[in-house]
């Protein structure tokens, strides 16, 4: 099979503006590119940030079985400001889309390899094997306004937040998992909208989010984070309202023979013992369902900055890795 070489293939990529979900012809680039040497290329429409839909790629080599999926994405955050070079992407629909292509056409993946930045001193010194959970929440009390100077005819629902967000910080949700740490639930906004020093006011809320492992499902995470601000805002004499938005579950592979090939491979060409974990934010890996995976890519030590970027020596690295996985697999 003809090969490209991975540094003249990225810069040709780079090229391509892909500001926002706009395409401006990377997806027709690497379908030209991948039907040159031998794969079926079928490119998807998603909902993109603007009135126009986003482009997804699958593309498929062969019909032989078991199979194995590369994902990955061309999308990334907006942080233009201050680049040297202005390159970066944001906020794509594309993973479940294709995921609900490949199901309407009855196509199986059995192993999937998802290009995220697993790697975080030196490539491939960790391999994601799952992602937490993550969990958004806006919680909001209200009580009865009232002059300050007259206690006992208002009810405060700032001093009830407050001792919700106390007794949430105080309490260990779990212990955490084998490949998971504890969930952990970090308070991130608080708001009370009052002009005045003088009177209390009728309400107050605050904003949460939860990295959860999976020890839960986000539906039992809700009903235990609910029962305990509902039970402090009784006692306050305050109710609540409480909006919660799941951004993902918290989700595992248990390290079969195909992670632990990859683990040798990497072993083979970094001299790396990869640490298997589930460190790290969401991924477009949650959207996966149940085919078993791993997210092995490039280092994170400059994820999300200014000037995101990589040396030549890691994409040279990883290539060869990646490489190699795909003659053992098959092998």
């Amino acid at each position: 099979m003809k090969t490209y070489n991975e540094l003249t293939l990225a810069q040709e990529l780079i090229k391509f503006q892909t500001i926002k979900t706009e395409d401006k012809g990377i997806m027709n680039f690497l379908s030209r590119k991948l039907s040159s040497i031998g794969f079926k290329c079928h490119i998807i429409k998603s909902k993109g940030t603007g009135a126009k839909p986003a482009l997804n790629l699958y593309a498929k080599f062969g019909k032989s079985k078991p199979n194995i999926n590369y994902l990955g994405h061309t999308d990334v955050v907006a942080n233009l400001n201050n680049w040297e070079f202005p390159d970066e992407e944001t906020t794509g629909n594309g993973c479940p889309a294709v995921m609900k292509y490949l199901k309407k056409k009855k196509e199986k993946i059995d192993f999937s390899i998802v290009g995220e930045p697993s790697s975080n001193k030196s490539v491939g010194d960790e391999i994601r094997i799952g992602r937490r959970g993550s969990m958004n929440a806006t919680v909001t009390v209200y009580g009865k306004s009232g002059h300050s100077a007259f206690y006992g005819t208002y009810i405060n629902p700032c001093t009830a937040l407050a001792k919700i967000i106390s007794k949430l910080k105080s309490i260990p949700l779990d212990k955490g998992t084998n490949y998971m740490p504890p969930s952990n639930l970090e308070f991130t906004k608080m708001n009370v909208d009052n002009i005045s020093e003088n009177v209390v006011p009728q309400s107050a809320s605050a904003k949460f989010n939860v990295r959860f492992n999976s020890t839960y499902k986000s539906t039992s995470l809700k009903k235990k984070l609910s029962k305990i601000i509902n039970a402090v805002a009784k006692k306050e004499n305050c109710k609540t309202k409480i909006d919660y938005k799941v951004s993902g579950e918290a989700f595992y592979t248990v390290p079969n023979k195909e992670i632990y090939m990859v683990k040798k491979v990497v072993k083979k060409v970094t001299g790396n013992n990869a640490k298997l974990n589930c460190r790290g934010g969401t991924s477009d890996s949650r959207f996966l369902g149940s085919i078993p995976r791993l997210e092995l890519g490039l280092r994170n030590n400059t994820i999300h900055m200014v000037n995101e970027r990589t040396s030549i020596s890691d994409l040279k690295k990883l290539t060869k890795i990646y490489k190699n996985i795909l003659h053992n697999y098959f092998t």
